[in-house]
C-alpha cells in the first residue's frame, strides 16, 4: 500500500507544478492521500480524468469516422452500393456519447473503490 511520507516530503511534492509526473496512478493516489485528500476527492479526480480522456477519444473517433466516410464516398473506384447512404448523424453521436460516458464512469470509478 502507501508508505509513510514525512511532512517535508509531502510539502515538497504538493508544491511541484505537475504532481502526476513522478510516477504511476498508485503513487499519485498515495501522494494525494498523504496530503489529506479523502476518498470522495480521489474518486472525483479519477472520474474527471476519465471523462476528459473519454471525451477526447470520442471526438477523435467521430472526426476520423466522418473523414473516412467522406473520403470513401467520393471514391469512384469503390463499388459499395450502400456507401453513399452512410453518414454520421444524431444516432451515431448519441451512441458515441453513451459509450464514452459509460466507459469513463466504469473505468474511472474502479480504482477509487479498491
Amino acid at each position: 500500500m502507501c508508505r509513510w511520507i514525512d511532512p517535508a516530503h509531502r510539502l515538497r511534492k504538493s508544491l511541484e507544478p505537475s504532481p502526476g509526473a513522478g510516477g504511476g496512478p498508485q503513487q499519485r493516489i498515495c501522494y494525494a492521500t498523504s496530503i489529506g485528500a479523502g476518498r470522495a476527492r480521489l474518486v472525483r479526480q479519477l472520474l474527471t480524468e476519465s471523462l476528459v480522456l473519454a471525451g477526447a477519444g470520442a471526438i477523435l473517433g467521430l472526426g476520423s469516422a466522418y473523414a473516412i466516410l467522406s473520403y470513401l464516398s467520393h471514391q469512384g473506384s469503390i463499388a459499395l452500393p450502400l456507401l453513399a447512404m452512410m453518414r454520421v448523424d444524431a444516432t451515431v453521436l448519441e451512441w458515441t456519447l453513451l459509450i464514452a460516458v459509460a466507459a469513463a464512469l466504469l473505468f474511472g470509478a474502479a480504482p477509487g473503490f479498491r
